[in-house]
């Protein structure tokens, strides 16, 4: 209530009007804001609880893209390193027929 006698909360007719029944008197209207505020804390608190499983959810998918992104990095790694030996025995395989072929035209 502020210095004048005004309430935010309620204005009952102090201006020698009738007396406000729509809204009822303050202790109501009180209870109807305590309501109202515990209605949406409550569904504050339902938001965040969704919001808490999802995220938990999300970590768990990372987790496991995670692990599966290792292993796969480790079979690429793999693969590089038969390719590379591969290329190393076909590089030492045509030197070698190379040579043959120089011996066979020497014969």
């Amino acid at each position: 209530t502020t210095e004048t006698g005004f309430s935010p909360w309620s204005f009952n007719g102090d201006l020698g009007g009738e007396p406000e029944t729509s809204g009822g008197t303050e202790l109501e209207q009180a209870k109807a804001r305590v309501a109202s505020l515990e209605a949406r804390l409550k569904g504050a608190t339902e938001a965040r609880r969704a919001w808490g499983l999802e995220e938990a959810k999300l970590r768990e998918a990372v987790g496991l893209l995670s692990c599966e992104n290792e292993s796969l990095e480790a079979r690429l790694a793999k693969e590089k390193e038969k390719l590379a030996k591969a290329r190393e025995a076909k590089k030492e395989a045509l030197v070698a027929a190379e040579e043959a072929r120089v011996q066979a035209l020497a014969l």
